[in-house]
């Protein structure tokens, strides 16, 4: 029974941790407004006499039934007068620093209507706390509470705001069906086991930022979801979740924020919707982080996001700006058919083990500026506009990939696949690696011998490397041919002739097996998640004569062209060749009397080796004046010497002429 004449003697000094429980230098978080003039809090029940006990006892005597120790009391005689009085107005429900054996509540369906705020603040409950199917409508604090057991509020309706800061759960938290009308507070508390809040709707601003020792469940994976709705801003910043977080097809309405939150389970966000700014920097993703389908409304932070393990975007939409600057995907990410309708920022990113953004839309301004691209897919991604200054993307996929008006400035292409992207507009420079293979460590600068002698080629090149699995010498062309168009475009000759001539040297290669009646097609196919490389034997076709015939004059002509001016590219092909002509001829001359100055004997070895050799320099001197079609006629070719001498000037004007149309066509670049 009540002792109605006497009070409770308890007394909660915020500034004393003696008095509730607390070590020096914690705080206490007793609201200002319960606490009297010198600053203490005292409790407003009446002591209890039980009959059972020594009635003589201090502590049965002093302090209210709240306040006992658990040994001393009944529970279920101490739930009858918690109900008592939250249910009245005569009593304030101030609980502070009350002992518990559990907390339920006998009026299961009704509603709670106090004039005062329920506050269990500094309490400690040995049993679980069930509020469910109940609906409060005053504010009600849980701060600093101790629950041994589960903490229950299935289906129960909250008027007013929920405190829940510090609080320690031990057990199951469950908030499944709740409607929280004003606000949760669920800061810097830790729940030890799953936590549930399934259909529950959170109004006014939500506080998570706690441990999750458990798994924590805001909807199901697999349809029908069963999703929780926020509605005003939602807050996990600094937030441990230490199994998986569930939010599919959850309904944020409001701004959410992750920040320098750690997930060490899976994180599976899939078909949630974000309404308004969403930020997960400085977050870390120890398992799967799982953002398929998943719309987002409006702006999206990523920056500084570790993601350990799989990334998954796939058929997500970013509607307002998207930034993932400084992000860490360390294996893999796949942000495949996702659309970015505003600006995706991808700065510093570092994708280390690849990532798929294959068909996807970048609709807007595009940054994957300083990335590691290495082993990315954006097949027939469009790239619009995108900028990858300085990006690593070597043996990236960029097959049918449209990147008009993208910049590349010193990006890293080197064995990145080609052939069918749109490089309308693109601007790049001379640090820009197109060609060769990504393991040359060759300079960037033209200015060396490195830089002379290499001969980069594309990766669909049959001499790319042994074992090609991606040869296709029409790709190859396809490529070469768009590269030397770059290359004009660019002012970068080098990159334009290296084009050129490899798309030539396919072609003559491809005539040369025709000539010998071969096919040198090799082609090679993904098959399965193992993309297992399997080549077909070289196929040989029977051709007819005539075209082998045909093939075989297109060879010879191109490898002559090859040899004497490298298709045009090379004058110095062409000057060496012609020094080259007019040292022979001059040299032929000698041999038999074929060359005769007037009025003169004629010249032979048989007078340059008998103390005349000057005689060699005037065969050298006719067979140069003929070459250039220079002729003085101080000179007489005679027999076989006509035929040189007429050689001589045929290839001359002919190796002139081409020496003029080389030099021109270099000059119009």
């Amino acid at each position: 029974m009540l002792d109605t004449n006497g009070c409770c003697d308890y007394v909660l000094d915020p500034e004393n941790p003696e008095t509730w429980g607390g070590e020096e230098g914690n705080e206490c978080l007793v609201r200002p407004e319960i606490l009297d003039d010198n600053g203490v809090w005292k409790c407003p029940h009446g002591t209890q006499i039980n009959n059972s006990d020594n009635p003589d006892s201090d502590n049965c005597n002093r302090v209210c039934i709240f306040h006992q120790p658990l040994d001393n009391k009944g529970t279920e005689t101490v739930i009858e007068e918690f109900s008592k009085i939250i249910k009245s107005d005569d009593t304030k429900p101030e609980f502070l620093g009350a002992i518990f054996g559990d907390i339920h509540m006998d009026v299961l369906g009704e509603k709670i209507e106090s004039d005062y705020t329920i506050d269990l603040t500094q309490s400690e409950v040995d049993g679980n706390v069930n509020l469910s199917n109940t609906e409060f409508s005053s504010e009600i604090f849980l701060s600093q509470m101790d629950i041994s057991g589960s903490l229950k509020f299935q289906d129960a309706t909250f008027h007013q705001k929920v405190d829940l800061t510090e609080t320690h759960i031990q057990k199951q938290c469950d908030f499944s069906n709740c409607e929280f009308k004003n606000g949760l507070n669920f800061s810097d508390g830790i729940v030890e086991n799953d936590f549930h809040c399934k259909l529950a709707n959170f109004h006014g601003n939500t506080r998570f930022s706690i441990k999750f020792k458990g798994k924590s469940i805001f909807a199901e994976k697999q349809p029908p979801h069963n999703s929780a709705t926020f509605y005003g801003f939602t807050s996990f910043n600094h937030s441990h979740f230490y199994e998986d977080i569930i939010c599919s097809a959850v309904d944020f309405k409001g701004t959410v924020n992750f920040t320098n939150t750690k997930i060490e389970g899976e994180g599976y966000f899939a078909h949630t919707y974000f309404y308004e700014f969403l930020t997960f920097r400085d977050t870390i993703f120890i398992g799967d982080a799982i953002f398929t389908n998943t719309k987002f409304k409006s702006k999206v932070n990523f920056d500084k996001v570790d993601f350990n393990s799989k990334c998954r975007f796939w058929a997500s939409n970013f509607e307002g700006n998207s930034s993932f600057k400084n992000v860490e995907f360390f294996d893999g990410a796949n942000f495949q058919e996702v659309n970015f309708i505003k600006d995706a920022d991808f700065q510093n990113a570092d994708f280390y083990n690849g990532a798929d953004f294959s068909e996807s839309r970048f609709y807007e301004k595009s940054i994957f500026d300083d990335c590691e691209l290495n082993d990315c897919d954006f097949s027939k991604a469009d790239l619009t506009g995108s900028s990858f200054n300085r990006a690593n993307m070597k043996n990236s996929n960029l097959e049918s990939a449209l990147l008009s008006r993208a910049t590349l400035y010193g990006t890293d292409l080197r064995g990145g696949r080609l052939s069918g992207a749109v490089f309308a507009d693109i601007r790049i420079n001379e640090d820009t690696k197109l060609l060769g293979h990504p393991s040359s460590n060759t300079t960037s600068s033209p200015h060396t011998f490195s830089a002379i002698r290499s001969k980069p080629t594309c990766v669909y090149d049959p001499t790319y490397e042994e074992c090609n699995q991606h040869k296709d010498v029409d790709k190859a062309k396809s490529v070469y041919r768009t590269l030397e168009e770059l290359g004009g475009k660019h002012a970068r000759p080098r990159l334009q002739a290296r084009s050129f001539v490899r798309r030539q040297d396919l072609q003559k290669d491809s005539y040369k097996q025709v000539m010998l009646g071969k096919s040198d097609d090799i082609k090679v196919k993904k098959e399965g998640a193992e993309s297992e490389k399997k080549s077909s034997e070289r196929e040989k076709e029977s051709t007819s004569l005539e075209k082998r015939l045909i093939a075989g004059a297109r060879y010879s002509r191109a490898k002559v062209a090859r040899e004497t001016l490298l298709y045009g590219e090379s004058p110095w092909r062409i000057v060496g060749g012609s020094f080259g002509f007019i040292i022979f001829a001059a040299l032929l001359y000698p041999l038999n009397e074929w060359l005769q100055p007037s009025g003169g004997e004629p010249i032979t070895y048989t007078r340059i080796f008998s103390g005349e050799p000057g005689l060699i320099l005037e065969s050298l001197y006719f067979s140069t004046l003929t070459f250039t079609t220079l002729g003085m006629g101080d000179y007489e070719p005679m027999g076989l010497g006509q035929l040189i001498a007429t050689l001589n000037t045929t290839l001359g004007a002919v190796l002139i002429a081409l020496l003029v149309f080389v030099l021109g066509r270099r000059a119009a670049r």
